[in-house]
């Protein structure tokens, strides 16, 4: 509503977002797929113009952009992040999705075949892309993640272990009885660790090729 009567400000986000820890506030997005894309290119560009005025007071902003497809609106997610997440299942039907945006002519042909990987090429950031695999327990093909990652041709961040009575905490709050250090625990601070070094390494790299100019 805030958009479409030109008002989507940072005093707009504010009052939409919960705060669901101290200096943590989450801004709930679209209740279906659909709606979020026909919301149009024009809403997801105001919207990154006013999280960049947020960003500039110094708050690191995570955007969960769900699926996305060619021509999708919300593809200017990727080309304005400082890094690009990706996740993937580590079954042969996910990473043959995943592979297939990633790659030219190989599954699909077309203006779908590496359309991603075109995206961020364009910017010249492609290296800003990794790899998250979840790791499920399903009869078939399944991969480590690491061979997984280098069959896209793309860094593994990390791997999170499939396991919903884990997540269920950190995904819909909900009180679990498994051990303060599960499995599902260790992975994600591990991921957390990893994205961070990521990150670090990536602001020095940057910082490096501004000095040498």
């Amino acid at each position: 509503m805030a958009n479409s009567h030109r008002s989507l400000d940072e005093a707009a986000l504010w009052d939409q977002a919960i705060e669901i820890a101290e200096n943590v506030s989450v801004l709930p997005g679209f209740k279906s797929i659909s709606t979020g894309m026909n919301a149009g290119e024009r809403f997801w560009r105001s919207l990154i113009d006013t999280l960049r005025i947020v960003e500039a007071r110094g708050i690191d902003i995570f955007i969960d952009a769900g699926r996305l497809m060619v021509d999708d609106p919300r593809v200017v997610f990727i080309r304005e992040a400082e890094s690009v997440a990706l996740f993937s299942a580590n079954t042969l039907p996910a990473i043959a999705s995943v592979h297939a945006t990633l790659q030219h002519g190989d599954i699909v042909e077309g203006r779908d075949a590496g359309w991603l990987r075109t995206e961020l090429e364009q910017i010249g950031h492609f290296d800003r892309l990794d790899l998250i695999m979840t790791n499920v327990n399903a009869p078939g093909n399944t991969y480590p993640a690491r061979p997984a990652a280098k069959s896209l041709g793309v860094e593994l961040l990390g791997s999170l272990p499939w396991n919903p009575r884990g997540a269920a905490q950190f995904t819909f709050d909900i009180p679990t009885t498994l051990p303060k250090r599960n499995a599902y625990v260790r992975a994600l601070k591990s991921l957390v660790l990893s994205y961070s070094e990521r990150l670090v390494g990536q602001v020095e790299d940057e910082l490096s090729e501004e000095i040498e100019r």
